[in-house]
């Protein structure tokens, strides 16, 4: 019966994985921030095999200037798949995947309870925020991140608190592992879980033992080895890196609101009640109720652990000037790891009230209640959620070009006529021309000419207008915002 109750336990945790993470991965559109930039660069390194400098429309990327663990991943995926929707997520769904795996084995390990396992990990999918835009379901920085910083969280909490002497040394070199990986894929945001980390080390009477360890020697040795490698030799390779990290990462952009992204100090905390947490809003409640009954020793560290957390990430991060709705991904895993111990807390209470009761048959019921409602939402955001995007103008043209791939051989001496930024647009283009097509990119400038009988693909209005105004011509096709034109002769 254990038997059959543990293969129950791992398809419903990587059928839940499956479906929030990998269904209908590449059904959308490259998302205009970040994805389809991180595309573009991981198209451009595939092709020139520079994998120290990524490169933006040829050009040394000083905007996005972090390093490039995510664009390796992505680059060689291109190789294997091609430039793909599904070939760009893959490396942030697969990371999504591990953070619930890790979730799943860090909640049974303090609970010795694996539904309680179950429960967190599916808990985590079912969070908007998490699995939503720019989470573990497009091609981002951010998913991979968090996973690397949900290890270095579990490894430093085990390594105050693991019963084995030998163990708890390779759970601190793990600490050091996991955020040098987490610095490689998105710069300092893998070090703003430090001060709160220090605290706990201070407080949990750990300090001697982590000073005295060569392990943190080793742990150094492979920080310094790692980021200051790469560091150092993306400076080397692209003189001013340094500078632009500076103006953009850390003093530029926690110190002066960047393009815009101007927010109230309670931006992420009125988002967790606006849509981000909102399907599981109804049981904080109980959840904060329970947290304070429990007897466990260390069920308790792992709460006072894990609000540390919660609260001084948000804080900083609330304190930066720059605010996005996705920089509070990291600490997602810990909320769900807080309601999952919430639960266990009271299947405890329970199991005293009620003895007679099949404790698993108790815990299955009642995660399954607690879980009905927020699986439903998203069940259906992912399933629908194509529709909703492929109805929008903003993105009808990606879907126009992604349609023109199937047949591109067909279009030979196109014109894509653009305005301004737009590469979840030209990264379509760089796809059929790999596959046979031959269309020329062309940003409007304003005094742009085309020859006669060419074909010219527009959407923006700025570009349609100028073709119109300037030539005679006859649109050829139109599909919603989308018109292409045949150029007859300029107008006099």
């Amino acid at each position: 019966m254990k038997r059959i109750e543990r293969v129950l336990q791992i398809l419903i945790l990587l059928s839940v994985i499956y479906y929030t993470q990998f269904y209908k991965l590449g059904s959308l559109t490259y998302r205009i921030w970040d994805e389809a930039r991180l595309a573009t660069s991981a198209y451009e390194m595939s092709q020139t095999g520079n994998l120290i400098v990524p490169t933006f429309e040829g050009e040394s990327d000083m905007w996005s200037t972090k390093p490039p663990l995510m664009i390796w991943t992505q680059a060689v995926l291109i190789r294997i798949h091609g430039i793909t929707e599904t070939a760009i997520r893959l490396p942030a769904a697969i990371s999504g995947a591990f953070t619930c795996i890790l979730v799943f084995l860090f909640a049974i390990y303090l609970t010795k309870n694996r539904w309680i396992g179950v429960l967190s990990a599916v808990m985590l999918c079912t969070f908007n925020g998490y699995i939503g835009y720019h989470g573990v379901r497009t091609g981002d920085y951010d998913a991979m991140l968090t996973l690397f910083t949900t290890a270095s969280l579990v490894s430093i909490f085990l390594f105050c608190n693991h019963s084995s002497n030998s163990k708890r040394n390779w759970f601190l070199l793990l600490f050091f592992v996991s955020t040098s990986l987490g610095i490689l894929t998105k710069s300092v945001a893998a070090l703003l879980f430090l001060p709160s980390v220090s605290i706990y080390l201070l407080f949990s009477g750990k300090t001697k033992e982590l000073f005295c360890s060569r392990y943190l020697h080793a742990g150094i040795f492979v920080f310094v080895m790692l980021v200051g490698g790469y560091y150092l030799i993306r400076e080397y390779s692209n003189p001013g890196y340094f500078h632009a990290v500076y103006e953009n990462e850390l003093g530029g952009r926690f110190l002066k609101t960047n393009e815009e992204h101007n927010e109230s100090f309670f931006f992420y905390f009125d988002n967790f009640y606006l849509y981000r947490l909102k399907a599981w809003l109804w049981f904080f409640p109980a959840a904060a109720f329970f947290l304070f009954l429990n007897s466990s020793k260390l069920v308790n560290k792992a709460i006072r652990f894990s609000l540390l957390n919660i609260l001084a990430f948000l804080l900083i991060i609330s304190s930066s000037k720059t605010k996005l709705p996705w920089y509070d991904l990291p600490v997602y895993p810990l909320i769900a790891v807080l309601l999952s111990l919430s639960v266990f807390i009271f299947l405890s209470w329970m199991s005293k009230k009620l003895p007679n009761i099949n404790q698993s048959i108790l815990t299955c019921l009642i995660c399954s209640l607690i879980t009905f409602y927020p699986f439903r939402e998203m069940y259906n955001m992912i399933k629908w959620e194509d529709d909703y995007r492929t109805s929008l103008d903003e993105y009808a043209p990606a879907y126009y070009l992604r349609d023109m791939a199937l047949n591109s051989n067909n279009f030979q001496n196109y014109i894509y006529f653009y305005d301004g930024y737009c590469p979840q647009f030209t990264i379509y283009v760089k796809r059929m021309n790999d596959l046979g097509a031959h269309i020329k990119l062309v940003s409007f400038s304003g005094n742009d000419s085309f020859a006669e009988n060419s074909k010219v693909i527009a959407h923006h209005n700025a570009t349609k207008q100028y073709i119109e105004a300037k030539y005679e011509n006859e649109v050829y096709e139109e599909v919603k915002n989308v018109r292409v034109y045949v150029i007859k002769k300029a107008k006099s």
